[in-house]
């Protein structure tokens, strides 16, 4: 799943079943205000006890981390 700051909220996402079934949620244009404050808010609506893992990573100018783990996770490195 790729998201984008001041792209909606985390309810809309929940209440569409996006973050049921995503294995990777992709924080794109980090650099955009906004994005630290995505990255919250996705971090605390997943990742509860009991549920699967499900990554969040930062792409965009300047993270070439999170641009190498989501190549990984294609490659079926995960």
């Amino acid at each position: 799943m790729l998201l984008q700051p001041e792209s909606g909220d985390a309810i809309q996402w929940e209440k569409a079943g996006l973050l049921e079934i995503a294995d990777m949620i992709v924080v794109n244009k980090c650099d955009l205000p906004g994005a630290d404050r995505l990255e919250t808010e996705l971090r605390e609506q997943i990742n509860l006890p009991g549920a699967r893992r499900v990554s969040v990573v930062r792409a965009g100018q300047g993270e070439p981390a999170g641009w190498d783990e989501i190549c990984r996770y294609a490659m079926g490195e995960r």
